[in-house]
Order: C-alpha cells, then structure tokens, then sequence
C-alpha cells in the first residue's frame, strides 16, 4: 500500500504545482483585495474596531467562538491559600490590563474587545464600558461560605467546556473558588480557573499572562522553544518559501489526505460518533522518573519523546482491546498522531501578546502493543525525520490561505483536526511560583475534546507532570478512561524497568 500512496501523493503535488497554484493565485489576488478593502473600509467607519481575526485565530471562530465554543481552553491553578477577590481584580488591572511594550503600546488589548462579524469576516471590536468585574468574579454567592470539593469541582469544569460565551465581551473569563477540599493535597485551600477562547490565545499565552501577575519571576521550560525572530537575507528568506511551495503540498497530502488509510479505529468511529465526551486526569507523575529514562536511553529519548510514547501505547493497546483494530501476529499498529508545533519565526510574547505560537504537525508511528521501549524508538525516528520536514510551515501557510475566506466559507469546511490521537506537549514552570503572592501549588489545562478519537495534554509542574486524557470521537466509558489513566502511570514504569 505504501508504493500507491506514494505515488497518488506525488502525482496530485505535481498537479497542485502547476495547475493548482496558478489557478489559487487567479482566486485569492481578488479575494485579498476585497478583504484589504473590507478591514480599510470598516476601520475607517468606526475608530472601535480593532485587527481581523486571520489564519488559525479566524478558523477557530468560524464556528461562534459565542454559541458554538468548539475549543475552550480552561486551566486550573490550585493555591496553598485562598485569594480576595478585590485583591486579585487591581492586580490583573494593573499588571495585565495596563501592561504595556517598550514602545507604549497596551500588550493586553485583546481582553477588552469581542468579536464581530462584518462583510463576511470576523473583527476584534472595543467594548463599551469595560468591567473586569463582568469578567472576573466568585464562583456563586455561597463559596465563600462553604467548601467546594473535588467532585463539585470535575462537575464544574465540564460546565465550563460546555458553556456559552457572553456576546456583548470578549471571551474569558476568570472564577475564584475561595474555599476548596481537594482530594489527594491537603494543602491545597482554593483554585482560580481560567476560561479562554483558543481563537486568540493558547496555553503558552496563558502561562505568559499569569507568569506577570506573580511577586516572584517564573521560570518556564519547553520541550521545543519557539525560535526568536532573526534578521535574514532575501537569499535565506526565498529558499525556505521556495521548499514550502514544492514539498508543503506533498507532505500535507501525505499527513492529512492520505493518513486515514491506517486509522481503522478512526474509519470505524466517525461513521458512528457516540456524542460523549469523557475526560480523566492521571495521578502526579514524578518528572525525575522521566529524566530517569532519558539518562539511561543514553539521549536517545527526550521527555517529548517519552510523553508522545504514553499517549501513543496507550491509545493502541485501547484500540486492540475494543477490537477496533485487527492486531497482526507481530503485535504491531500503525498510528497516525498530531502535535502542535512552534511556529518558525513567531513574534516573541513581549511583543506578541495573546496569540496562538503553535503550528501543527501530523506524522505516522508503528505502535508495538508489546514493546513500549521499541515504540518509544520508532516515536524518536519519526521525531529526526520531523527535523527535515516542511509540515509545520505548509499547514501554517494553509490556515493562513484558509483564515482569508469569508468565515460562512470556512464553518462549511472545518472539520476541526480529525486524527486518531493528538499530544499537545505543554510543560509549566519547574519552580514553585507565586499569584499575587500566594503560593501556586500546581496547574492543570484541560481543554474541551477535539475531533479527535483520543487527545491527551500533557504537563509538567515542580517536579512532576499529568496526563489530560480526553475521548470524543470514540465511545469509552468513565471506566474505560479511569483504566486509560491507570495505563499511562504502568507504561512509564514500564518504559523504565525495559532500559
């Protein structure tokens, strides 16, 4: 099969390279007139409109970011004490919403306008009368009077993926829970849970947000820094283009087209999705047991590495077990995984503010049901072969295409990243830190599910780290998430025990 798929993907690039671009430039060059003309037009109308949503920003607001919140970003900061409201709300205002850039600009403007739609497209708009009260406020008039507990708390969270945005802000907002009786950490007493849109932020953004509303400086670690804006020749600059425009399509076609060919749980679930969305968290892993493993795989695993390993083991031997796959003699499954990527060249957070930094990146890798350590070696081939690939440049320069269509157009076509399992390898700062001065004892972000069949967010914090799972597309039960959660803590263990 993998000869055909080979050549279908290189005779359709060819047919995208000369006839495909010709054409998209005879459609876009007007397309992209009309929408210079329509942002001219509607700014100079009204002096409250701010910047176009445009690439990813606009994709994921096709579908209402107010009536439809397909992807809501909802991290938790669990506190040693509880934090005034009052207190809390002038330190926001000071150190966030007034925050400004070396250049006097307002970094954080974004939190004070909403969006609108005009002549097809969607707009950054200023609110009239802006409250951070309207935004940030106690989770009911009883909560400081009472404690809330850990399975109130789940409850809670999954209101909150589920809920609707308020049409006339912009769409965040921040709920404090005072008192809080959490069930595995005594010391942690309240929790201040944020909920952002990811039309206009994602977990990177959030961190750099709260990161300014802390006494102390945060120190953050990623497994993938987003690489500084550099200055480079026209030289540097045309041949990186020029690789995206011949090897974006076939590498697009092969990771997004073609990749439901060996995703038979996918193909068997999508026909019948169950309409469930069911969510675990895993028990704090220590992060020197994963160092653990890096150091005796002799650098040949890296954390990201291990991390995409647990999603990737536990997903096939989920698939195996429902018999959603037909498992070969050799034990082995191919899957077909998403990650998001850091953007080549991306504006950096002093200066870009609430943005979203990542591309994505989709890749196959042969699950070893049997052999975690073999399926970590295949994740790390798959990994160096990603060292050369033009993918996460081509799907940007697709979102960006896409983002420029009226947004009726794109809510037609998004589907949403349709997969059988996505990572988001999100790490948090390894230093114990601060909000507005009381001691954050750990965060967890929990996103609502994606298209995909299993999604997990995986995160690290003073030490130890957790895995998010979330299920959409696939019918499993709470059990069945309560076992998935129990099976990433095994195959770490596991991992480590097999070097």
């Amino acid at each position: 099969m993998e000869f055909p798929l080979k050549l279908c993907s290189l005779v359709l690039t060819l047919l995208i390279i000369c006839i495909g671009y010709p054409l998209l430039l005879l459609f876009l060059i007007p397309l992209w007139i009309y929408r210079s003309l329509v942002v001219k037009l509607f700014k100079s109308l009204d002096p409250k409109v701010g910047s176009i949503l445009q690439g990813m920003d606009a994709i994921m607001s096709a579908h209402s970011p107010y009536t439809n919140c397909r992807s809501v970003l909802i991290p938790h900061f669990f506190l040693a004490s509880s934090i005034d409201l009052n207190t809390f709300i002038k330190t926001f205002n000071t150190k966030i919403v007034q925050f400004k850039t070396p250049e006097g600009k307002l970094l954080y403007t974004k939190l004070k306008q909403r969006i609108i739609s005009k002549f097809g497209y969607h707009f950054w708009y200023t609110v009239d009368n802006f409250q951070l009260e309207d935004h940030i406020r106690y989770l009911d008039d009883t909560c400081l009077e009472r404690e809330v507990d850990s399975k109130e708390l789940a409850e809670l969270t999954n209101q909150l993926s589920q809920r609707n945005f308020n049409p006339t802000r912009s769409p965040w907002e921040i709920i404090i829970i005072p008192k809080l009786k959490h069930d595995k950490d005594p010391t942690i007493k309240s929790v201040v849970i944020l909920r952002f849109h990811h039309c206009f932020l994602d977990g990177f953004s959030i961190l750099k947000l709260f990161e300014r509303l802390g006494d102390k400086a945060w120190t953050t670690i990623s497994p993938r820094n987003t690489p500084k804006v550099e200055k480079s020749s026209s030289i540097s600059t045309i041949l990186p283009t020029l690789n995206v425009l011949f090897r974006g399509p076939y590498e697009i076609l092969r990771a997004f087209y073609f990749s439901g060919e060996d995703n038979e749980w996918l193909q068997k679930i999508t026909k019948q999705p169950s309409g469930i969305v069911s969510m675990q968290l895993t028990n704090q892993i220590p992060m020197e047991t994963l160092k653990k493993i890096v150091v005796k795989s002799k650098g040949e695993f890296t954390i990201a590495i291990i991390l995409h390993t647990i999603i990737l083991q536990v997903a096939g031997r989920a698939m195996a077990k429902q018999n959603a796959i037909q498992v070969e003699k050799n034990h082995l499954v191919k899957i077909h995984t998403g990650s998001p990527w850091p953007l080549p060249n991306h504006p950096c957070e002093s200066s870009s503010g609430l943005t979203n930094h990542y591309s994505i990146i989709k890749f196959p890798v042969t699950v070893d049901l049997n052999d975690v350590r073999e399926t970590a070696r295949n994740v790390s081939r798959a990994y160096k072969c990603l060292a050369f690939s033009v993918l996460p440049r081509a799907f940007k320069a697709l979102t960006d295409i896409l983002g420029s269509f009226p947004i009726p157009f794109i809510e037609k076509s998004d589907g949403g990243l349709t997969g059988t399992v996505l990572l988001s390898n999100f790490q948090g700062p390894f230093k114990r830190v601060d909000i507005c001065g009381v001691e954050c004892k750990e965060w967890v972000t929990i996103a609502k599910a994606t298209a995909c069949a299993l999604s997990s967010l995986t995160l690290s914090y003073a030490g130890g780290f957790r895995c998010v799972l979330s299920a959409d597309k696939c019918i499993l039960t709470q059990n069945d998430m309560d076992t998935l959660a129990v099976s990433c803590e095994k195959i770490v263990k596991e991992l480590h025990q097999l070097l």
